[in-house]
Parts: structure tokens; sequence; C-alpha cells
């Protein structure tokens, strides 16, 4: 799996950068807060990463400016009908912030106004996800992306999320630093 990847930003446009890692040029499709992000071509750049495989499209690679897009994005994921071209195309169309916000407080009404996402799929996006970004709070800041990747961890482990999101919150209760996601899902698993 591929974390991130740092180097030389060699091209960009608003749907795809390339970023030169040792002499490989890889391509990663981006969001158009990516795209904004990130410094003209030439300068160095870090991009959190997302691989996809299988299937007509082959193997697909996804960079991220923040590991909260990253998270947000691999969120809409775990949604029934939303495939990766979706799941771009919403943290494309409207602030994280404003993304969570929505499907947190279930205004289904600002999901349908970004491209891509229909009554069916806002309604969808509600149901299967208004729990986790109660419970995710604003997308900014490293606690933030702790949790969501120890959380991320447990569920692709096998736990409920509900179970999951119960035991991260506690762990993050009961800590008295911040703690790294590797630390909270230790922290989880013995709340579980």
């Amino acid at each position: 799996m591929f974390e991130s990847f740092s180097g030389e930003l060699a091209r960009k446009t608003p749907g795809t950068a390339v970023v030169e890692c040792g002499g490989v040029g890889y391509a990663l499709r981006i969001s158009l807060s990516t795209y904004d992000a990130l410094p003209a071509a030439g300068s160095r750049v870090r991009l959190w990463a997302h691989l996809e495989s299988g299937g007509d499209a082959g193997i697909r690679l996804f960079g991220f400016a923040t590991e909260a897009e990253r998270e947000i994005f691999r969120l809409l994921l775990n949604v029934n009908g939303v495939g990766p071209a979706t799941a771009l195309s919403i943290v494309s169309g409207a602030p994280l912030e404003d993304l969570r916000r929505a499907v947190a407080e279930g205004d289904v009404g600002t999901l349908r106004r970004i491209k891509g996402v229909g009554p069916k799929t806002a309604q969808r996006l509600v149901l299967d996800l208004q729990e986790t970004f109660k419970t995710l709070g604003p997308t900014s800041g490293p606690r933030r992306a702790a949790a969501a990747d120890a959380l991320l961890a447990l569920v692709a482990l096998g736990y409920a999320r509900p179970a999951a999101e119960k035991a991260v919150r506690e762990a993050e209760a009961g800590a008295k630093k911040d703690l790294t996601a590797e630390e909270l899902v230790r922290e989880a698993l013995k709340k579980m």
C-alpha cells in the first residue's frame, strides 16, 4: 500500500498531478481542492495516496493534499454505489468542512448540489455516514487524522463501525496526550 508520494511536481492539471519520485513519474488523480493547494510545477510536494485496483479500470492512484481529504474520500468509498470517481467528485464539489457538516446534519439538499450526487446517493451518504461524520468532528488537525485512521483500521480488521467508533472515542478520552493512529488502535482494542 502506498501512504504518500514525496518528490518534484512534474505537472498538474485540474484532474491529475504527476509526482517524480526516485526517477519514476507517478500520475495521481486529484480533487480540485488538491489542485488548488499544489504549488507550481517544479516544486517539491507531498501527496497522501490511495490505491484502487481491480475491474476494467486497472490500477489507479489518487492523491490528496491533506490526510483529512484522503480520510473523507475513503469513507465515501464505503457507501454503496459510490466508487472512486464519484468519491473524488464529491470531495471536489464542496469544502471538506461543509461536506462533513452536511452529512452529519442530514442536509440532503446541500449534498444534491454536488455534481454527480443525485437524490438516492445523497440519502445513502446520510444513512451510511451520518454517525461517523458526527463522531469525526472537524476534519482538520493531526488528532482528527489519527482518529479517522484508527477507525478505518478497526473496520478493516472486521470490527463493526459503531463499536469501533465508540472504542476510538473512549481511547481518545482516556489519553493523556495526542496518540498516533497505531496507539489509538492498540488502546481501542483494549476497550472492545
